[in-house]
């Protein structure tokens, strides 16, 4: 039985794995026992930040459904018309202010 773990994710690859359809993530949590075996896989649940129309960052919670190569399903957490930060993630903090550069509309 899996046990859940909750983590900070500081770094992960910027593409999915094609042949292994899967994503490196760098995080941190506490281990005292030795349970977690670093490069080990894992089932994840993310956490998103969301950029608001006030220029400033949020964390939100995302539910993750099917993952292709390329993409990876968001079941919930996220709408129609939110702007998701997809470049300089490991500066960004929750409730920091930011400047959106460009938005890319993706049908």
């Amino acid at each position: 039985n899996a046990k859940p773990f909750q983590a900070k994710v500081y770094a992960y690859q910027s593409q999915i794995d094609e042949q292994s359809r899967s994503l490196k993530v760098r995080a941190m949590l506490p281990n005292p026992d030795g349970t977690l075996i670093p490069g080990s896989f894992a089932d994840l649940s993310i956490l998103l930040e969301r950029i608001d129309h006030a220029g400033q960052a949020n964390l939100i919670n995302v539910e993750v459904g099917i993952r292709t190569e390329d993409m990876i399903q968001i079941l919930q957490g996220v709408s129609v018309g939110d702007t998701i930060a997809t470049t300089g993630l490991l500066a960004l903090k929750d409730k920091a202010s930011v400047s959106v550069k460009k938005v890319i509309n993706v049908p």
